[in-house]
């Protein structure tokens, strides 16, 4: 069965600056994807973890506290903070959930992994405090297991040699759209989702 194509509004006043440059560094998307992105993000209150490693292991239990995906020294990142300062520096995806968190390489290539929560449902699931903040870092200190979350992964096909910015970008590419489809028709708790890519990095 065929998905019915997603289609993307576009703000009166257009996107903003921060959603222009995003779009920027991650090449080749439109900034109205990016400022949709991100408005379902704050209106939904919703978090962005990345997975970095231990990909099997959050896949099977979810995000565990005290561990290197989840303990007190790792951040959640809520709005336009899960993709860094939004700004068009070279510095403006670091300790960011999209740019920098959910990147890994793979045997097979690249892969792009995000955790996503929302947090008034973890309130409810887990009793913790209501302390959700617009466009910061989080800490939870509990672990956030896997029926509460909804896993994207991303992973593109090539040979080790090419790993490079451009593979990166293709993963983001994919990523952002996945992000996309799942904040505006629907984050399902439990679930996995996983798109594999072999095209070259391009336009998307």
């Amino acid at each position: 069965m065929k998905t019915e194509e997603l289609v993307i509004p576009v703000r009166a006043d257009g996107p903003s600056p921060s959603a222009i440059n995003i779009a920027k560094l991650i090449g080749g998307v439109d900034p109205n994807k990016v400022q949709t992105v991100i408005d379902a993000l704050r209106n939904g209150r919703y978090l962005l973890h990345g997975v970095t490693r231990n990909y099997a292991e959050v896949e099977k239990e979810g995000v565990k506290a005290l561990t290197p995906e989840g303990g007190n020294v790792s951040y959640w990142n809520s709005g336009s903070l899960c993709f860094g300062s939004g700004t068009d520096s070279s510095m403006a995806g670091i300790n960011s959930a999209f740019f920098n968190y959910a990147h890994s390489g793979t045997p097979t290539g690249s892969a792009g992994t995000l955790v996503v929560a929302r947090h008034p449902y973890l309130v409810k699931k887990l009793g913790i405090q209501d302390q959700f903040v617009h466009d910061a870092e989080l800490t939870l200190g509990v672990d956030v297991p896997i029926g509460l979350v909804h896993i994207l992964r991303a992973e593109l096909i090539h040979a080790e040699a090419v790993r490079s910015r451009a593979t990166g970008q293709r993963v983001e590419q994919i990523l952002l759209d996945m992000l996309c489809q799942t904040l505006v028709r629907g984050y399902r708790p439990g679930e996995l989702t996983v798109r594999r890519d072999h095209s070259l990095p391009g336009q998307c």
